[in-house]
């Protein structure tokens, strides 16, 4: 079970800075940030950042460079684990739902570290409207991913098509505050990383397909986009 937290990103960015301080001043704490070279927020409280380009600020710890998406480019943080033991604590923010398979970097953060802290925008803030004035799509148009919450459980829904076709009456959930712009939804693990990624389809579905939530929103479905819809709505709202 994770406790999932939706608030505005720099709020959730000095509450973890202020915590990953608070633990290197008690005693020995690895910090890894995993896709942080552009926007190395806690640069000033971990020891490591991997990513493919180097950090675009100032950054005193070690730059391991590699590209997430690839098994070979985890090489040598797996080197840096092997010599030095796994990380205290791995961040991953704003990078989570830009890639084509989440489910592969979520899996190497396990392996890399003992706990972390993973932010991604909220279900309210990728499907906004108004991101880019000329065309009316939903978030960012490079987000491929949008996560829902629900029973202490982390839910992947691929971004398709029809993410920007479907018009706001599909929709009927909450934003906290009005304000769904810079919403971002985060969580603590430890050890491992409670999530179920969905498939973009629904056609010849094994009866055991997901868990009591995606088997309640899969009632009635016929098409993919109508459990994506259901899982929209039915999930957590703050």
């Amino acid at each position: 079970m994770h406790e999932f937290k939706y608030g505005q990103e720099r709020v959730h960015r000095d509450q973890l800075n202020q915590y990953l301080a608070e633990k290197r001043k008690a005693g020995n704490f690895k910090v890894l940030d995993v896709g942080g070279s552009v926007g190395p927020w806690f640069r000033d409280n971990c020891d490591a950042i991997l990513d493919f380009v180097p950090p675009v600020q100032k950054f005193d710890g070690d730059f391991i460079e590699g590209n997430i998406t690839l098994p070979e480019g985890w090489d040598q943080c797996l080197n840096y684990v092997k010599d030095n033991g796994k990380f205290d604590f791995v961040i991953c923010r704003q990078t989570l739902e830009d890639i084509s398979h989440p489910e592969f970097v979520v899996n190497m953060l396990q392996k890399v570290a003992k706990a972390g802290w993973i932010g991604v925008p909220s279900k309210q803030m990728e499907l906004m409207r108004g991101w880019y004035p000329e065309i009316p799509t939903r978030g960012l148009h490079h987000h491929r991913w949008i996560f829902v919450t629900k029973n202490g459980k982390w839910y992947g829904l691929p971004k398709m098509g029809w993410t920007d076709s479907l018009g706001d009456r599909w929709f009927h959930y909450r934003t906290p505050g009005g304000k769904p712009r810079g919403l971002e939804l985060s969580f603590y693990w430890e050890k491992e990383v409670n999530v179920f990624w969905v498939l973009p389809f629904v056609d010849n579905l094994p009866d055991d397909y997901g868990d009591d939530f995606v088997k309640e929103c899969m009632q009635g479905v016929t098409h993919p986009w109508d459990l994506w819809i259901n899982m929209i709505n039915n999930s957590d709202h703050e």
